[in-house]
């Protein structure tokens, strides 16, 4: 054969050369991490996107609800939760197995998956997007008060607003004008779900704080932004 007629001296070199490349593939303990160091870089990719895909489904869901609809977000809410929490396994499992990967590729898996979870258990979201809804369109929400108090004859019920300030109510842009013997109202909706459950700016002409209770014009959550808007809740 071809390797009997080597010299000896070649064919020695041909097998020292072998082992070594041998060898070269193979780390401490005859593993090979090259599967690891594939499915280690994946998960650095995956799983940040995925926390941060979780992120802003939790600061924006009252927009993804006017979106969607409240029918079909709470899926995307659900399927978003279900990738996390597999992303996070995954995540657990390439910082405790994947030892052959390269340090970063193991680590921020674990960390994006543990910071997002410390930001979901211990940050509002929902207040801090409402607060910040409020601070900033208020003025706008006060020029549209102004308008329909003003407005002759009795306007009371749901209102549809101007296109142009269309935006300052979800469900497609109208109010409700609330009226009784002392004060009057107007609701901005910030959720407009399904049958009586919703939430809004409510402004209250003489500044009376609404009534919280079960009845048809009582809130089961009532939080003051300031002088005569309320934030209400009722469900």
């Amino acid at each position: 054969s071809a390797s009997s007629q080597m010299p000896l001296k070649n064919r020695q070199k041909h097998q020292a050369e072998s082992v070594v490349q041998s060898t070269n593939n193979v780390t401490p303990g005859n593993q090979k991490p090259a599967p690891w160091r594939g499915i280690a870089r994946t998960a650095a990719i995956v799983c940040p996107l995925v926390s941060a895909t979780l992120l802003l489904e939790i600061i924006f869901q009252w927009d993804l609800v006017e979106l969607l609809t409240p029918f079909i977000e709470p899926g995307v809410v659900g399927l978003t939760w279900l990738a996390f929490c597999v992303t996070s396994l995954l995540a657990f499992f390439v910082l405790v197995c994947a030892r052959g990967a390269k340090p970063l590729d193991r680590i921020l898996p674990m960390a994006s998956t543990a910071v997002t979870l410390a930001l979901v258990l211990t940050v509002d979201f929902t207040n801090l997007m409402l607060d910040f809804d409020f601070k900033y369109n208020v003025g706008n929400r006060q020029k549209c008060v102004a308008e329909l108090l003003a407005t002759p004859g009795k306007v009371d019920g749901i209102v549809k607003l101007p296109t142009t300030f269309g935006f300052l109510s979800k469900g497609g842009g109208e109010v409700e004008v609330i009226r009784n013997r002392t004060n009057r109202s107007v609701l901005f909706f910030t959720y407009r779900g399904v049958l009586d459950n919703y939430s809004g700016f409510l402004y209250s002409e003489d500044g009376s704080t609404p009534s919280t209770g079960k009845g048809p014009d009582e809130y089961n959550q009532v939080r003051k932004l300031q002088d005569h808007w309320f934030f209400v809740a009722h469900w």
